[in-house]
């Protein structure tokens, strides 16, 4: 039931607390009940209704500064393909956020960027400017709509997607349309009305209109005028010291297409969520939520267990790299294919940061 459970609806760990007289006992296994998943059938999400898809890409089509904002639970849903596909019959700019930023290519024409408290400016001026905010598959927490949360989208209309549905009546969002659900399924059948419409990649059913080529320039602009990295990055401030914005960049430009790439917390996932340019099929993995201590080898070496030992660039602070440092015996004993680049902060430097800011 706890391996259902975990896999089931909105995916994710199950407790199991087992008395230390339970773990000694004799248990006949012949005599243990089979489980049946439809005891917890309540858990499988209700299926979309067609009325609500209509109501969505109607207010998209109307809409003149309509933003899509593509969440980590697209992955979880397992609708990275159709997602794409909804991407470009519907001709909407799109953001990413912590954990979903590898959803889009970075050069694609309907990308704009990366949005909340450490996303990039041309993602969140798209956000705030927007008069109509499609979220998919996102709990759309603080970090993505800061803590003056009643700021956050102020003007537009929101459709939020997460499946599960307490999510979606926090007192920090303003949620117009809550759309409770399997993102899959929403997504495939937004893309089989957009289909019956008529829609394709040269037709789309916002980017096809006048406003719509006009919003999608504007865009284009914001991500064009506000790189995350420029020039300053580059200046040697101490000698022999490179910012981390110039490593990212350089480090995007060698990297080929479909690599996975492994930031751990801190500075390597904050600097590096907000610099990577993504190419197509490229993993980028993070810990943006939890941010644990010594995350860096441990899921390093488990992804690139889990995808048939296929190559990880893995980047991370040398306090988080002390945390496992035993797990480099791991990578050694089973010849795992893993490139480690340690930034040396001398010392925590998210901690250090949070002592000089705030006290």
């Amino acid at each position: 039931r706890a391996l259902y459970l975990a896999k089931t609806g909105r995916p994710g760990p199950v407790w199991l607390d087992i008395p230390l007289n339970v773990q000694s006992a004799i248990v006949d296994t012949d005599d243990l009940k089979v489980y049946d998943m439809q005891e917890d059938k309540e858990e499988l999400p209700q299926p979309i209704r067609e009325s609500i898809v209509e109501q969505i890409l109607e207010k998209l089509k109307n809409a003149k500064r309509p933003v899509v904002y593509a969440g980590h639970g697209i992955r979880l849903a397992n609708a990275y393909d159709e997602f794409q596909k909804m991407v470009n019959l519907l001709g909407v700019p799109v953001v990413t956020g912590m954990s979903s930023i590898d959803l889009m290519e970075s050069g694609h024409s309907l990308y704009v960027g990366r949005n909340g408290g450490t996303g990039d400016r041309a993602g969140n001026f798209a956000v705030q400017n927007s008069d109509v905010y499609f979220s998919i598959g996102s709990r759309q927490s603080f970090l993505q709509t800061g803590f003056a949360f009643e700021k956050w989208a102020k003007d537009a209309y929101t459709i939020l997607n997460d499946i599960d549905g307490e999510e979606l009546k926090k007192e920090s969002l303003h949620v117009s349309l809550p759309v409770v659900g399997d993102a899959k399924d929403l997504i495939c059948k937004i893309n089989k009305k957009l289909e019956e419409e008529g829609c394709t990649d040269q037709n789309a059913w916002f980017g096809r209109k006048p406003k719509g080529a006009y919003w999608i320039k504007r865009c284009q602009k914001w991500k064009e005028k506000y790189p995350v990295v420029s020039k300053k990055h580059y200046d040697e401030l101490e000698k022999g010291r490179t910012n981390i914005y110039a490593f990212y960049e350089q480090l995007s430009k060698v990297l080929p297409e479909g690599q996975q790439i492994l930031v751990s917390v801190g500075t390597s996932r904050v600097a590096g969520s907000q610099a990577i340019y993504l190419k197509k099929n490229q993993r980028f993995y993070t810990n943006a939520v939890t941010a644990s201590m010594g995350y860096g080898l441990p899921a390093a070496i488990g992804i690139c267990v889990g995808s048939g030992r296929k190559e990880v660039v893995c980047v991370m602070g040398e306090g988080c790299f002390q945390m496992n440092i035993q797990e480099l015996q791991t990578i050694k004993h089973n010849k795992l294919p893993l490139k480690i680049f340690v930034i040396n902060n001398e010392g925590y430097h998210s901690i250090r940061q949070t002592q000089t800011s705030y006290f």
